[in-house]
């Protein structure tokens, strides 16, 4: 649907591509985009999302060198031309074919990330001798022979750039807590470099950039966050012709959409419960990813609020449960990247949400087409921080208002203690509680003065 509304706008814009196929809802709305961005030159532009394949990419180029877009192409910043997708591929070729007679992974779990047909466990065990740098041991760590403990990026010297290029210096928040390396010292020890901190590898890095006395530059450098004069020069690109697209592939099943996890990302932060506890857009969903249905997908397949569904994609099935989400377009589903993590060793991100990164046969997958779904006979519960609730509509059907009645009710059967993440102390032992503060004269309707004084109450 996005290409053939991107196709739409190029020729609106002079390309000489084939017609665009849209229902006429989509193409009124097409037409009406085509018609605002041809009304702002030099004030318009138009983006590509990364899930779109290259091009898409291209065309979007092309529509805002007709547009006069205000927007500075930057050169990139990964030092290789290949794609990492590519990369993982010869890398399990290689290790199957006995190529690597040493592996050494650093900061990255690809038997994790890696798709189930390229057997990538079985790859690293065959090695003769592999180590592994990480916080955790997880899936790659426990096919290695060597796991060694990393430093955590808030005990680290070091060095970043920004999407412009621009370079600032890593300061530690911390001290080393256990005996642990950063991955510049590491990789510096392969290389037989001699054995220096990180703090003294992020020095002599940036030595030669120094202008007068290194000192002086150095602490400049780490009173303002950035290193002055590091951000990239905009290059010049032109698009003489919109380039070719293919014509849309319409198949059965549904298109799955995946995403990196709003709190857990690729799945490199499973393991911090904090973030686990961080509830998803819109969904509220905690501990765990779910596949997101448009309404009208899921009154065809029967499937409602928080039912378990299982989906199919060439042989293999996945169950999680499901959410009927408002602006879902239907034909799809959605879900994210960074669960489903099946380590041991009792890390907490084990056996928590499921896990879609081995789908397909391409690494990294964004969009999957042809899936099937139905209605699973598992259960597998739906965590969230409150009742999923719609975007708009009123009140009485989007929140449950409760009578004094259902409250005084409630209030005179009292149930067991809810479950709890903390222990329940002894008799005669401290133990937690929630201690509300209000000013005088602006109290809260619970508080009497009796029990808290003039500053509030105890609850």
């Amino acid at each position: 649907m996005i290409g053939e509304v991107g196709r739409l706008v190029a020729n609106s814009l002079g390309a000489d591509l084939s017609e665009a196929g849209l229902p006429e809802a989509a193409r009124a709305f097409a037409e009406q985009v085509s018609r605002k961005l041809l009304a702002s030159p030099g004030r318009a532009m138009v983006l590509c999302g990364e899930a779109q394949p290259a091009e898409f990419h291209a065309l979007c180029h092309w529509i805002n060198g007709r547009l006069h877009a205000p927007v500075d192409y930057l050169p990139s910043l990964d030092p290789t031309n290949i794609s990492h997708a590519q990369h993982c591929l010869a890398l399990a070729e290689d290790l199957h074919a006995g190529r690597v007679p040493a592996l050494i992974v650093v900061d990255a779990n690809p038997v994790y990330d890696s798709p189930d047909n390229l057997k990538m466990a079985d790859a690293v065990r065959s090695v003769p001798f592999s180590a592994h740098l990480g916080l955790y041991r997880g899936e790659t760590a426990q096919c290695c022979h060597w796991h060694l403990p990393a430093s955590h990026a808030l005990e680290s010297w070091g060095d970043a750039r920004a999407p412009d290029g621009t370079a600032s210096l890593v300061q530690p928040l911390i001290q080393r807590l256990y005996d642990t390396h950063t991955r510049d010292e590491f990789l510096a020890l392969l290389t037989h470099d001699p054995i220096r901190g990180a703090y003294d590898l992020t020095r002599e890095t940036w030595r030669p950039m120094a202008t007068g006395d290194f000192e002086t530059w150095w602490r400049k450098a780490l009173h303002d966050g950035i290193i002055a004069g590091t951000a990239a020069t905009p290059v010049t690109v032109s698009a003489v012709r919109p380039p070719k697209l293919a014509e849309p592939k319409l198949g059965n099943g549904l298109t799955l959409v995946l995403s990196p996890d709003p709190a857990v990302w690729d799945g490199r932060f499973a393991n911090n419960a904090w973030l686990q506890e961080c509830p998803s857009p819109f969904t509220k969903q905690v501990w765990g990813n779910c596949i997101r249905l448009a309404p009208g997908d899921a009154a065809k397949l029967g499937i409602a609020d928080e039912d378990t569904v299982d989906i199919e994609l060439d042989g293999v099935t996945i169950s999680a449960p499901a959410i009927v989400m408002e602006g879902q377009v239907e034909g799809t589903a959605a879900s994210s990247w960074g669960q489903g993590h099946r380590a041991a060793d009792n890390l907490l991100g084990a056996g928590v949400g499921e896990r879609y990164c081995g789908l397909g046969s391409h690494p990294f997958p964004r969009v999957l087409h042809g899936m099937q779904l139905r209605k699973s006979a598992k259960v597998i519960p739906f965590r969230s921080t409150q009742s999923h609730t719609r975007l708009s509509g009123p009140a009485e059907e989007l929140f449950h208002i409760a009578t004094l009645a259902e409250l005084a009710k409630t209030r005179s059967q009292p149930e067991a203690l809810p479950p709890s993440l903390l222990k329940v102390p002894p008799k005669g032992e401290y133990a937690w509680a929630m201690v509300v503060l209000c000013q005088e004269g602006a109290r809260a309707p619970c508080c009497r003065r009796d029990e808290g004084g003039p500053f509030g109450a105890v609850l």
